[in-house]
This record gives C-alpha cells, structure tokens and sequence, in this order.
C-alpha cells in the first residue's frame, strides 16, 4: 500500500507525466481494460497533448506488430536502405538509433 500512495502523489505532484507500459500489461488477460484505464487517468489529467507528457507503449523495437511483412526492422539491410533512397528521394539515415532503454534515457 505504501508503494502505491507513493506513487500515487508523485503523479499528482507531476506537472507532465509520461505514462510508460510494456509486454506484461499488453500481453495480460486484461490488457484491453488496464490500458484503456492508463489512457483514461492521463486524459483526466490533462497529460494527453501536452509537451512532455504522454502516453508511451514500450516495445522491443519501432512498429514491433508489422515490421517483418516489409523488411523492416531494427538493423534494416543496405539493400532496402537504398531502394527507399531511391523510390522516395531523400536520404535515409544510416547511423543506428535508440533501443528500448537508451530512447527512455534519452527523454
């Protein structure tokens, strides 16, 4: 109990709040319910819209459900880099971003 009303009054002090979740509340029998009630506490607190606030599902890497159906993924190869370079005229960063823990550190 004391953990929770702790945690309780640092969200209540917290001007922006970035509410963070990952697999164990994505992949539970009630995840539908317990994540619609994170979006819900962030929207009664006016942390939805706001800079430095927000709602964040943490993933193992960028769009986790679809990546693989058109090659992407973390590391994507030279091959694709340069078709996407050349089909949509820009140049594609090359450098290696964020994992999971960096691009929360990095916030």
């Amino acid at each position: 109990k004391d953990e929770i009303r702790h945690a309780a009054t640092m969200y209540k002090r917290g001007e922006r709040v970035i509410m963070c979740w990952a697999m164990g509340i994505t992949q539970h029998k009630h995840s539908v319910a317990t994540v619609q009630e994170i979006v819900n506490v962030q929207l009664l607190r006016g942390n939805v819209g706001k800079p430095g606030a927000g709602l964040s599902p943490v993933r193992g890497h960028s769009n986790v459900q679809g990546d693989r159906t058109v090659g992407i993924n973390e590391v994507p190869p030279e091959a694709l880099l340069d078709a996407l370079e050349n089909k949509f005229n820009f140049a594609v960063p090359r450098e290696r971003g964020h994992n999971t823990i960096q691009a929360i550190q990095a916030m």
